[in-house]
């Protein structure tokens, strides 16, 4: 799960560009960097409902946790990707062994 949030978060630095909240074209890239990096990197025993929550999840805690900052200067090399604040947790699958 690690790698896989590292993997995400390297991928973010290039789609949180000026304005991302309000272009439904970086909104649409980053719904699907979520998706693509975790099919990629979630174990098989999540369900496709299980997916599904968590890239909601995952897409819901970016938007409200990594506002622009400073967006009168901003640009991509100074984008601060600390969140904010935590909101909500993301369901983690338990493995039994």
């Amino acid at each position: 799960m690690k790698r896989v949030a590292r993997e995400l978060l390297g991928r973010l630095k290039d789609l949180l560009v000026l304005n991302w909240r309000t272009k439904g074209t970086a909104r649409a890239q980053l719904k699907l960097a979520i998706q693509d990096t975790l099919a990629a990197g979630l174990p098989r025993a999540y369900t496709p409902e299980l997916y599904q929550q968590t890239c909601s999840a995952v897409f819901e805690h970016v938007y409200e946790s990594y506002p622009e900052r400073d967006a009168g200067g901003l640009c991509r090399s100074r984008l601060d990707l600390r969140p904010a604040t935590p909101k909500r947790s993301i369901p983690i699958l338990e493995n039994d062994s």
